[in-house]
């Protein structure tokens, strides 16, 4: 359910259409997200016009260095697609990085197995034009496969997008 609200949100945030019975059954976090601003002196409303996407890569394998080399070319494939829509490599940041293990308790010894290794990365995207936002998502999220995950995005005022001199 969260995921959904997350979508209506983001897809209402950024003019797209939701369909009427997903629309009324998430008006209020969709209208949260409209990502209007306080009306400024001059009386001009300002919106977002920047988003902040967070992405997750996650690889599991038998091995940490299998698992490891699978996170780093899901996340080379998702950087490349990422690159192709057009957003620079200065927008693009890694954010967070990790390897653990995998376990699960043996019922009979009552000992931790070993299952493989779980490898991840955190990126985090500013997209600065923010009408490309679902197309640059979709782009990320195929190229990553399912060892992709969406994990949420914010809209911004840039500093671009000043109050005008009285």
């Amino acid at each position: 359910m969260k995921k959904m609200i997350t979508v209506v949100a983001l897809a209402a945030s950024l003019g797209m259409a939701v369909p009427a019975a997903n629309a009324a059954s998430f008006a209020s976090p969709a209208a949260v997200a409209t990502a209007s601003a306080p009306a400024n002196p001059s009386g001009a409303d300002r919106v977002a016009d920047t988003a902040v996407v967070r992405l997750g890569v996650e690889k599991t394998a038998p091995t940490a260095s299998e698992a490891v080399e699978e996170a780093a070319a899901t996340t080379r494939a998702v950087l490349d697609a990422l690159s192709q829509a057009g957003v620079v490599s200065a927008d693009i940041q890694t954010s967070g990085v990790s390897l653990e293990r995998i376990e699960q308790r043996n019922p009979v010894t009552g000992m931790s197995e070993l299952l493989g290794y779980r490898a991840s990365r955190s990126l985090t995207v500013t997209i600065r034009d923010i009408k490309r936002t679902g197309v640059i998502i979709d782009q990320a999220v195929a190229a990553g496969g399912d060892g992709i995950r969406f994990n949420g995005v914010s809209l911004f005022l840039s500093e671009e997008q000043s109050v005008p001199a009285p």
